[in-house]
């Protein structure tokens, strides 16, 4: 059901590895009482950069990068 128990119980039975997502990756929340509790554990995280205005793209890691690091150095 849609229930906000029966949501939250499937929520934390969900175990999809890692690659199986869209953007590579997968779904396993930590259990309550751990240092991860509620966060998802196979999430890949990546760094964007504006490439143009209005234009983001996935920059790092290589394996999800959809442009490559356009500028060097810190930001002005």
């Amino acid at each position: 059901t849609m229930s906000p128990t029966d949501v939250a119980a499937a929520a934390k039975a969900a175990d999809i590895p890692k690659g199986t997502l869209p953007n590579g990756s997968g779904l396993r929340f930590g259990a309550p009482g751990t240092t991860g509790a509620g966060d998802n554990l196979l999430a890949s995280s990546v760094v964007w950069e504006w490439v143009a205005p209005g234009v983001a793209k996935v920059v790092w890691p290589p394996a999800f990068a959809s442009s490559s690091i356009k500028r060097v150095g810190a930001l002005r």
